[in-house]
């Protein structure tokens, strides 16, 4: 389910502005005054520095304004649809804005909390909270009647299955032991003990100094590849199974002699494992496309030189 309690559009140009103030978009017959974009900006960058930890400072909000073009073109769309909701009857009532705002402020021990706690979110007054409480009331009703009534088919989930079957995969893995020596005449003399019919088990509890797999008789246990070093694993991909390299292979820590045990194919996890997650992609787009429908119909016009 999409959220605009973060990228919400004016709900009248004159709500927030009087005088001259520069529009800098345009949603039908809806302007966007860069006094309601400073607005939306303010809380933008409080909360986008919020998430990541960083304690909001101008210099800090400063380092985002390369985002504003992005967040003016989602304000945009955002009030498109609330344009199309407020017209088929979903704008919220004033008490629903009132109940969402009481709930809120019951969480503060008292009024002047409160308004510290809007501050500290980036809101500038009680107002323009009020704003945002309707745009996202207003916003999410309508979307939530929309997906109420969008079927998302099981043949559809099933095309985008087998079109995009690669990421429900998980890939071959490659089970190896190895013996790991300090200098090329410890592993060769490794290779000529093996040669001789001595374990490869026997030898890496006897001879390997890796600490992680020598009680375990060298068992490295078993990754996809691109998990482990370089030159290790290429010598180990060239392996048949139970075959063992026939020269030691050098890498950062000293000679190996590989083993490679087997060869777990890759597999696809099965359609019922993720319709669920098909069914809210399918979702996802389907709502994407609507809104750039809604922005289509509406007519934006975006004029990011005035922001």
């Amino acid at each position: 389910m999409r959220s605009i309690l973060w990228l919400l559009c004016v709900l009248a140009p004159l709500a927030l502005a009087q005088g001259a103030d520069p529009v800098v978009a345009k949603v039908g017959k809806t302007n966007l005054t860069r006094a309601y974009f400073d607005l939306q900006w303010e809380y933008f960058t409080h909360q986008a520095l919020i998430r990541q930890g960083i304690p909001y400072t101008a210099e800090a909000a400063e380092a985002l304004e390369d985002f504003k073009p992005r967040l003016l073109e989602r304000l945009a769309k955002d009030r498109a649809v609330i344009n199309v909701a407020e017209r088929r009857g979903f704008a919220a009532g004033d008490a629903a804005v009132n109940e969402q705002i009481d709930a809120v402020r019951g969480r503060f021990e008292n009024e002047e909390a409160f308004q510290a706690g809007l501050k500290e979110a980036g809101l500038r007054d009680l107002a323009g909270y009020r704003l945002l409480v309707y745009e996202a009331l207003t916003f999410n009703a309508f979307m939530d009647d929309l997906v109420g009534r969008i079927e998302i088919s099981v043949p559809a989930m099933k095309v985008l299955y087998y079109l995009n079957r690669a990421q429900f995969s998980q890939p071959a893995r490659y089970c190896s032991s190895h013996i790991l020596v300090e200098t090329p005449a410890q592993a060769q003399a490794v290779l000529t003990r093996l040669a001789k019919g001595e374990t490869f088990e026997a030898l890496a509890k006897e001879l390997s100094i890796d600490p992680g797999t020598q009680a375990e008789g060298g068992d490295l246990g078993c990754y996809p590849l691109g998990n482990l070093i370089e030159p290790f694993e290429r010598a180990m991909a060239r392996l048949k199974v139970g075959e063992t390299t026939r020269t030691p292979v050098k890498t950062e820590f000293g000679y190996h002699i590989i083993r490679l045990n087997k060869v777990e194919p890759m597999v696809y996890a099965p359609f019922e494992a993720v319709q669920e997650g098909l069914s809210s992609s399918l979702l996802e787009s389907t709502l994407d496309k609507l809104i750039d429908n809604y922005a289509r119909l509406e007519g934006v016009q975006l004029f990011p030189e005035n922001l």
